[in-house]
């Protein structure tokens, strides 16, 4: 039978090999700044992997409507303007709401 402590998550982030394996990753973030989390325990080989915040909501609509997919300006403003991004509150270009 195994046994060992159950530690809540603060102790269990604090434990030496979590530190020792690189389980925790720090991205700083624009507007939260240094924000900790879980790093994927799925890791492959040496290669430090290329980890960086998630972007936020329309972030890159401009970039992937216009160049990935073809879509002109006006087009995009057109969709915007019907609400196809979200409610007109929230269709801001990577700001982050209140």
């Amino acid at each position: 039978m195994l046994c060992g402590p159950v530690n809540d998550v603060a102790r269990a982030l604090a434990d030496p090999q979590v530190e020792a394996r690189g389980d925790i990753l720090q991205t700083e973030h624009p507007t939260r700044g240094l924000i900790r989390q879980v790093r994927s325990p799925v890791r492959g080989g040496d290669d430090p992997t290329d980890s960086r915040r998630g972007p936020f909501r329309n972030e890159h609509r401009r970039e992937i409507l216009g160049d990935l997919l073809g879509y002109d300006p006006g087009t995009v403003d057109w969709y915007r303007s019907q609400g196809a991004f979200g409610p007109p509150d929230q269709q801001s270009e990577g700001k982050e709401g209140p």
